[in-house]
């Protein structure tokens, strides 16, 4: 008997790491030709895997055993993949997100599932493990107010001494240092066409849906960044501490913001921003304060943490002109806990 020929959504299931009965367990083929060219296969996964999720209790089962009653393979690498990344996150986004990203990044990446080939860092650079100027101007960058540096670096663990190899005593002193993990592709994009606001994440600290986020800690960005792509990188803003007082912030820092802080978290991790919320923020730029150690609730602010989330349009094109580096990791590094 001649073999079956694999169909097209057994071939990316199996690329994804997911069973070959999952698009079955659904029932998709009984679905009509235009509901199914509707979405994306990659949405459609989104859309089965949250039904599946939602349908599912954890209890007690392990990471990969949940993953596993989710439709992945038990045997593949990509539930091992998830399962290292759910730990480098240490407890920081929920392990169905970091199964959501991991889908994202192999649509994004995998040369079996993209349209283009993906070298091991996006831009061809002069030197390895070396600052180079970016020469080329960009129109949304006309009003930096400093030169961007490119790194291509092999070893994350060298990422603080090169970022002290960028900075002046003055520039230290008059000047914040903040951080963005995202991936290659997501880097040049911001760097290139600017902040979008509408593409941020769901059931976050300060925000459902809306908004852009720096953090104080180097480690905490380059570990968000291992913790969601096969392509990790890592923006460098610097931004004057003047530029942040002539924008409408909402602190929730110190000790006395605490109570305020929790139920703040409390109300965005939960996906349930109150009217009184959301009224109060469309006056605000940007909200600062410590981050949750974690997505369990009630939260609990992680000790020396900083952070900023962007929630106005306008302040988002202010820290676009503030990216002082981006630093390109090597993916097929192993990331050191």
């Amino acid at each position: 008997m001649a073999k079956r020929e694999e169909t097209i959504i057994e071939r990316i299931c199996s690329t994804v790491g997911l069973n070959e009965s999952f698009f079955q367990d659904f029932d998709f083929d009984s679905f009509p030709k235009d509901i199914q060219e509707h979405q994306t296969i990659e949405q459609w996964i989104y859309i089965f895997l949250y039904q599946k999720y939602q349908e599912t209790t954890r209890g007690l089962l392990s990471e990969a055993e949940w993953l596993t009653s989710l439709g992945f393979r038990q045997d593949s690498i990509a539930l091992k993949t998830i399962c290292t990344r759910i730990d480098i996150l240490q407890g920081h986004i929920e392990p169905f997100e970091c199964a959501k990203y991991f889908i994202q990044d192999e649509f994004k990446y995998n040369v079996l599932l993209s349209e283009t080939s993906h070298p091991r860092f996006p831009m061809n650079l002069p030197h390895l493990n070396k600052w180079c100027i970016l020469s080329k101007e960009i129109q949304s960058r006309e009003n930096a107010t400093q030169p961007c540096f490119l790194i291509n670096l092999e070893k994350h663990e060298a990422s603080e001494s090169k970022i002290s190899q960028l900075l002046t005593p003055n520039e230290t002193e008059n000047r914040i240092l903040l951080f963005h993990g995202t991936d290659h592709k997501s880097a040049l994009d911001i760097f290139d066409e600017g902040i979008d606001l509408y593409s941020g994440s769901q059931k976050r600290d300060f925000s459902d849906g809306n908004g852009f986020y720096l953090v104080n800690e180097l480690n905490c960005a380059i570990r968000m960044a291992f913790g969601k792509t096969s392509k990790p990188a890592v923006l460098v803003y610097q931004i004057p501490k003047t530029i942040l007082t002539k924008f409408a912030k909402y602190s929730l820092c110190g000790k006395e913001k605490e109570t305020e802080w929790k139920a703040i978290v409390s109300q965005c991790r939960e996906g349930r921003q109150k009217r009184k919320l959301r009224k109060f923020l469309e006056n605000i730029d940007f909200i600062e304060g410590p981050m949750a150690n974690s997505y369990e609730l009630p939260p609990v602010a992680k000790k020396g943490s900083y952070q900023i989330c962007a929630i106005s349009d306008d302040f988002g094109e202010e820290l676009d002109n503030h990216i002082r580096a981006i630093i390109f990791l090597d993916g097929m590094q192993t990331f050191s806990m």
